[in-house]
């Protein structure tokens, strides 16, 4: 039974925590975009600067925050949004009134983005907003594609082209840099692969190597000068180390690590972020972890769930409860260690199908997928 329920947890987790990859520009930790971990793929020839030989990095000072018990608050009602099946892995409108999502309604319909307005009489008929479906930026104005070897990025009518190597990008907060990982497929025993985390203006120019990762590399922005990552502690060690990297000094921060580390998310800013060890040697290590990003505080929280950031210090999760005739919205202020119930199963039933849910920009909604009838569910968070 208990690998059955890591098997579950892990799956749930997994879809939960992963945004929308058709839709948003990889690992661009902006408000409100979530972010999306970057992808290893070919090897590529060697990047123009080899860095400065990685500074040790330090154990976290943390101070472990109680978790309170949670209260109880008014519950919401549901809203239907689509009918008839419509779609999965919605996402939102910058301005948080639209649910998106890509369909082709029927043979006469073209191929895009379709959005449907919260505000509309629901169920309401999906409108087409773009026949052109790729990556995007959470405000649709920045789209990505790949030609050969490229990444190309197009906004408002112009175009950069950056040599990846067919890598998906990460774009800065203020939107003038990108960062991307490059390791080679052709090195064995796997354990042993390098990744080159490399870092370029926008338009292409003064690409070069910010600094190497064994069996790892960058997550994502937590701002415009540190980077969140990973990677192997070393050859010798099964430990997963997750830490911060500055692009100022190239200085690194250790935040946690374990052999069985997953799942680091920043919070919406980049203040908080949230890390899952599972099975670990010591069982006492096991659970979800909270910790600030300059390793001042950092909270074992006394659930297990599926999250997502609601804000810079707000999580919102999903406990797995395996056999529950209903999911729940829980809320947990990282700042305080307040917890809430958002939603009451006993007077709003719901499933979430296959861990399909999204919380608005502004904070004030949630969009799910539902499992009883395959369409789009809406959620007023008080």
């Amino acid at each position: 039974m208990k690998k059955v329920f890591a098997l579950c947890l892990l799956v749930i987790l997994n879809a939960c925590t992963s945004p929308t990859p058709t839709i948003v520009a990889p690992s661009t930790i902006e408000k409100p975009a979530t972010p999306i971990e970057l992808a290893s793929a070919a090897p590529t020839p060697s990047p123009i600067i080899t860095p400065a030989p990685r500074a040790t990095l330090p154990a976290p000072s943390a101070t472990i925050v109680p978790t309170l018990a949670p209260t109880v608050t008014p519950t919401p009602a549901l809203t239907q949004l689509t009918q008839g099946g419509c779609c999965v892995q919605p996402f939102w409108s910058a301005d948080s009134q639209q649910v998106l999502f890509i369909d082709k309604p029927n043979a006469q319909s073209p191929s895009g983005i379709y959005g449907v307005e919260v505000n509309a009489n629901s169920p309401s008929v999906p409108k087409l907003i773009t026949d052109r479906v790729a990556f995007y930026t959470s405000d649709l104005k920045y789209a990505f594609s790949f030609e050969g070897e490229f990444t190309v990025i197009e906004h408002e009518g112009k175009q950069s082209r950056l040599r990846t190597q067919n890598r998906p990008v990460s774009l800065s907060p203020d939107r003038t840099r990108v960062v991307w990982n490059e390791t080679s497929d052709f090195v064995f025993p796997i354990e042993n692969r390098v990744t080159n985390v490399m870092l370029a203006n926008l338009d292409g120019t003064g690409a070069r190597k910010l600094t190497t990762a064994l069996r790892g590399g960058a997550s994502g922005w937590l701002d415009e000068q540190h980077l969140l990552m990973t990677q192997r502690a070393s050859r010798d060690s099964q430990d997963i180390l997750l830490y911060t990297f500055s692009l100022a000094d190239g200085g690194t921060k250790e935040l946690a690590r374990s052999d069985r580390l997953r799942a680091g998310v920043p919070s919406r800013g980049g203040n908080w972020i949230a890390y899952t060890i599972l099975y670990d040697e010591d069982a006492s290590q096991d659970g979800l972890w909270l910790i600030r990003s300059d390793g001042t505080a950092r909270s074992k929280l006394n659930f297990f769930s599926a999250f997502q950031w609601r804000d810079e210090h707000r999580l919102i999760y999903v406990p797995v409860e395996l056999g529950a005739a209903s999911h729940a919205f829980f809320e947990y202020d990282a700042d305080t260690g307040a917890r809430r119930a958002l939603t009451n199963p006993g007077t709003t039933s719901f499933k979430i199908a296959n861990g399909d849910w999204a919380i608005s920009p502004d904070g004030s909604k949630i969009v799910f997928v539902s499992a009883q009838d395959s369409n789009l569910w809406l959620v007023r968070l008080p």
